[in-house]
C-alpha cells in the first residue's frame, strides 16, 4: 500500500504536469491510430488497383451479324475461371446510341453512310471487368475475329506507385510516433522518480524486492498512459467516422477504404496503458539503480 502512495506523489506534487503529459499521450495516440486505419485500409485498395482491370475488345468489321453472340460466347470460355465481375457487349446499334445523346450531329453523319459503310466505322466491342492475369490479353488476341485488345491495367501504375509510397511513409510515421510516445513518457516517469527516489533507496537497503521498487513508477506511468488513452478512446469513437468521410472524399480510390472500428478506441486505451507502464518500469529501473557515480566528503559514495 505504502508503494502505491508513492506513485500518487507526483500527480499530488505536479499534477498540471501530469496532466498534460497525459493530454500529449492522448494526441499522439489518437493519431497514431488514424495513421494505422489509413495504413492498414490501404491494402485492399492497393489490391484492387493492382488486380482489378477492365479489358476491352475490339471485333474486326469483317465479323457478321450472325456470328457477333458466337464470338461473345467464345470469349466467355477462353476467361475460364477467373474472377470476372461483368462481361457486357455492346453492338454497332447501341454505340451509336449512346453516342447520339452528346453528338448528335456525328451519328446522323454516320448513318447517312449506309448499312455496309457504317459497319465498316462503328465499332463493335466486348467490356471484361474483373481480377485478371496478363495471360488473359494475349489469349484474347489469338482468338479469330478480334482485331483489337486494351487493358486499363497500365492507366494507374502512377496511381499505384503513389499509393505505395504513401503505404510506406504510414509505417516510417507510425514507428516514429510510437518511439516518440516510450521516449516521452520514459522521461516524464524519470523526472517523476525524483520524487520518491530516496525513498526507494532506502526501501532497497531495507531488503525491498527490485520488482516492489518498480511498483511506484510503473503504476504512475500506468496512470499518465491510461488517462491519455481514454482520451484518445473517446475522440476516437465520436471524431473517427467524420475523419473516415473527410478522407475518402479525396479520391474516387479512397472510397474503397473500410469502415472504421469504434471499437478499436479501447485498442487505445490498452496500448496508453502499457506504454505507461513499460516507461515507468525503465524509469524506476533506473532510480532504484545504485548510483556510484557519486562521491561525497571524503570520496565515500551516498545512495
Amino acid at each position: 500500500m505504502y508503494l502505491l502512495r508513492l506513485a500518487f506523489r507526483p500527480w499530488r506534487l505536479a499534477p498540471f504536469s501530469q496532466l498534460l503529459s497525459a493530454v500529449a499521450v492522448g494526441i499522439l495516440l489518437l493519431i497514431t491510430g488514424l495513421v494505422f486505419w489509413v495504413d492498414h485500409g490501404l491494402n485492399p485498395v492497393l489490391a484492387q488497383l493492382q488486380n482489378n482491370q477492365v479489358i476491352t475488345a475490339y471485333f474486326s468489321a469483317s465479323v457478321k451479324k450472325t456470328d457477333e453472340q458466337k464470338l461473345v460466347d467464345r470469349i466467355r470460355a477462353s476467361l475460364g475461371s477467373q474472377a470476372v465481375q461483368d462481361l457486357s457487349y455492346t453492338n454497332g446499334d447501341q454505340f451509336l446510341a449512346e453516342l447520339k445523346d452528346r453528338y448528335p450531329e456525328l451519328v446522323n453523319e454516320v448513318e447517312s453512310l449506309g448499312v455496309e459503310e457504317a459497319e465498316q466505322v462503328v465499332p463493335k466491342y466486348v467490356s471484361i471487368a474483373g481480377v485478371l492475369d496478363d495471360a488473359t490479353l494475349e489469349g484474347l488476341r489469338k482468338i479469330p475475329g478480334v482485331e483489337l485488345v486494351e487493358s486499363s491495367k497500365d492507366r494507374y501504375e502512377q496511381v499505384i506507385a503513389a499509393f505505395i509510397a504513401l503505404s510506406w511513409v504510414t509505417k516510417l510515421f507510425m514507428g516514429g510516433l510510437g518511439l516518440a510516445l516510450l521516449t516521452g513518457l520514459v522521461h516524464l516517469s524519470r523526472v517523476n522518480s525524483h520524487f520518491y527516489k530516496e525513498v526507494l533507496s532506502f526501501l532497497r537497503l531495507w531488503g525491498a524486492t527490485r520488482t516492489g521498487i518498480l511498483i511506484p513508477g510503473a503504476v504512475s506511468g500506468m496512470m499518465v498512459g491510461l488517462l491519455g488513452g481514454l482520451l484518445a478512446c473517446v475522440t476516437w469513437y465520436f471524431s473517427s467516422e467524420w475523419f473516415a468521410g473527410r478522407l475518402r472524399e479525396l479520391s474516387p480510390a479512397l472510397r474503397a477504404l473500410p469502415m472504421i472500428a469504434p471499437a478499436m478506441g479501447f485498442l487505445l486505451l490498452a496500448a496508453g496503458g502499457l506504454l505507461g507502464a513499460s516507461a515507468g518500469m525503465l524509469a524506476g529501473w533506473w532510480a532504484s539503480a545504485p548510483q556510484t557515480g557519486r562521491s561525497g566528503f571524503g570520496g565515500r559514495n551516498w545512495l
